[in-house]
């Protein structure tokens, strides 16, 4: 669709709308599937059920009240949250003494009031079909309280199986099965108009305090009072019906009489009409991929009953840069649950597994080195429901749903981070077969998979960084086994290029053993994350995960503690020369006393692996990076630290 036509639109159902628009959610009626995070259940709670961590922002008033929404299981979900400094669930009797001035209410608000006048306007526009409507915040039907377009201040048509609930009726519903003293809301026959709020006995005319009810930030639930502070509507509807055609949710300003604020309605900003307007799943590699809309990052419109990677694709607002491409996933729920690295084989290929959940187009971009661009894969080979081509992985047709082995070339060697990016299309030729930018359908999913095979290497690096006490920032580097006789390089990723911040000449490389060299480092600040590139004196490469610039020398690390016979074995890092002791307690409180346990030391030169005498102090091994000791055990409980002397 472009995106003339889509500004166009927009413009055309803005115009039909009054000056009190609240906002707009765009989104594809075919832009849904289901979706790997729980749906959220309209039941009118938001806090009380854990919605908050179902739904998505999309949108904050002028007041502060929050538009939430998400879509599972082909259906769209909004939450209208109203901010405590406008409205809330907080309400007197007709006494108009209570939470005058502890809640901000002048004078109080009255259930009456409530029931009569709240109301939250929405409008759905599907192709051009409007839908204009106005929930009610609830009323008596039978016996229950509801919350609809029928019901007290609601009006209106919504779409078809329109289902919906308030936080207020919920918590009258609730309840009326769940009597309680704590407020007056007991007395058989009482009329609902006149009933008040949970309030604190001992001071009746304060609510701030409560369980939920705190004296700033957010209302949200009490378990104590089964009451939902916060003013709350929410709705959903089937998608599927709409099949393909454009959908853009509107709220209407929600309206409060009284208002706390004197603004009987809370209006939201008015929509970008250059922003996208459909629902839709984004990345989330870091820099220097493209990830964000304002970088061309990918985005795939979401739509019912679309094939996806796995169980589904979770709406995003905007793609989230992580360094782990963790950010949707943390955003909202995880649904990169799709792909999986299996094996390497070294300097040939790696091996993914791929669920795929219904026929579809797949294209699959590596970074394999490490140069900051993504390059379509090669498909050396597959196995699963169906036969694929092999090639390059441009809109590769999977005909079957189903688990796909995919072997593909890649000339990994080392220790390394592999940035990766899959989407995946209903049909060729839909905007998947491209790095970044619209895709009409599917998803997309970031990953970047780690693959450790030091062992191979000829030199096994550990890295650490931190800052002397002069300020300078150092880097100290652990290796086993180096063999040749070139520097060590050490480069950090920064504004997305790799810059080299230190080396170790080749002349101070040892050769075999463990060893650990120290080189001061160039444009790294202490307290923040570098990823760094280490090439070893034979040109191997070594990537390392963020690792954090210290604001001091780590202590010694303890590797392993095992039980040997009567004796423990304990083994930690050491630098040549330098001098340790082992310190014990028998408790890990602040007040514990710690004191010093003689050791044995565990080596070869000894008759028996173990010196013949036991030390307060033990003196790192002269070609080692680590050393292992004996101790007694004689303790039923133990902890243990090193000191550097």
């Amino acid at each position: 669709m472009k995106k003339d036509f889509i500004k166009g639109l927009l413009l055309r159902v803005l115009h039909k709308l009054c000056a009190s628009i609240l906002g707009i959610l765009a989104l594809s009626a075919a832009a849904t599937a289901a979706t790997a995070t729980a749906a959220p259940t309209v039941n009118g709670l938001f806090f009380g059920d854990g919605d908050q961590n179902r739904y998505v922002l999309y949108n904050t008033s002028v007041g502060g009240s929050k538009l939430w929404y998400t879509v599972a299981d082909n259906r769209l979900y909004v939450a209208l949250v109203v901010d405590r400094s406008v409205n809330d669930n907080l309400f007197a009797n007709k006494s108009g003494k209570d939470y005058t001035s502890s809640a901000g209410w002048n004078p109080p608000h009255l259930a009456s009031r409530l029931i009569d006048s709240e109301f939250a306007s929405f409008t759905l526009t599907v192709g051009d079909t409007e839908f204009e409507w106005q929930q009610g915040y609830g009323e008596e039907i039978n016996g229950e309280w509801i919350s609809d377009h029928t019901t007290g201040a609601g009006s209106g048509t919504p779409p078809p199986d329109y289902v919906s609930a308030s936080s207020f009726a919920w918590n009258i519903n609730n309840y009326l099965s769940n009597p309680s003293p704590a407020w007056d809301l007991f007395a058989d026959g009482t009329d609902i108009k006149d009933w008040r709020s949970p309030f604190d006995p001992a001071n009746p005319d304060n609510a701030i305090g409560l369980e939920g009810y705190p004296e700033s930030g957010p209302l949200t639930y009490s378990p104590t009072y089964q009451w939902e502070w916060a003013m709350v509507y929410e709705w959903s509807i089937d998608l599927a019906s709409f099949g393909s055609d454009p959908i853009f949710v509107i709220s209407g300003s929600s309206h409060h009489s009284p208002s706390k604020n004197d603004d009987e309605n809370d209006p939201f900003p008015d929509p970008d009409p250059d922003s996208n307007p459909f629902l839709s799943d984004y990345g989330d590699l870091p820099a220097p991929y493209p990830t964000l809309e304002a970088d061309n990052g990918p985005l795939h419109y979401i739509v019912p009953n679309s094939v996806s990677l796995g169980t589904g694709a979770d709406p995003e607002t905007d793609g989230t840069p992580h360094p782990e491409a963790l950010g949707d996933d943390q955003l909202s729920g995880d649904d990169e649950d799709g792909v999986r690295l299996l094996s390497v084989t070294r300097g040939v290929s790696m091996t993914l597994e791929v669920i795929i959940s219904a026929p579809g187009y797949l294209s699959a971009f590596f970074d394999l080195d490490q140069s900051g661009v993504l390059s379509a894969g090669n498909l050396l080979t597959s196995s699963g429901p169906a036969q694929l081509e092999t090639g390059s992985i441009l809109d590769l047709y999977i005909p079957q749903a189903g688990v796909y082995d995919l072997t593909i070339a890649a000339p990994v060697v080392g220790s390394q981070l592999i940035p990766s990016r899959f989407r995946v299309t209903n049909n060729a030729g839909e905007g998947g077969a491209a790095v970044g930018g619209v895709a009409l359908t599917g998803e997309v999913e970031d990953h970047i998979f780690q693959w450790d095979d030091r062992g191979s290497l000829s030199a096994g690096i550990d890295l650490n960084s931190y800052t002397s006490s002069d300020g300078t920032v150092m880097l100290e580097i652990s290796t086993t086994d180096e063999t040749g006789s070139d520097d060590i390089v050490i480069y950090a990723q920064m504004d997305g290029k790799w810059v080299e911040v230190g080396r170790v000449p080749g002349s101070e490389i040892v050769g075999f053993g463990s060893h650990t060299y120290t080189t001061a480092a160039h444009g790294l600040e202490p307290g923040s994350n570098y990823r760094f590139k280490i090439i070893d004196e034979v040109g191997n490469t070594f990537f390392t995960s963020p690792v954090l610039v210290q604001s001091k020398k780590p202590g010694p690390k303890m590797h392993t503690l095992r039980l040997n016979g009567n004796a423990l074995s304990l083994t930690f890092d050491t630098e040549p020369g330098a001098r340790y002791s082992v310190q014990v307690s028998e408790s890990l409180d602040p007040n514990a006393q710690w004191s010093t346990q003689k050791v044995q030391v565990v080596h070869p030169a000894f008759q028996g692996g173990i010196s013949p005498a036991a030390y307060d102090v033990v003196q790192g091994a002269p070609a080692a990076a680590s050393t292992t000791v004996s101790i007694p055990r004689n303790r039923k409980q133990a902890f243990f630290k090193i000191i550097k002397h």
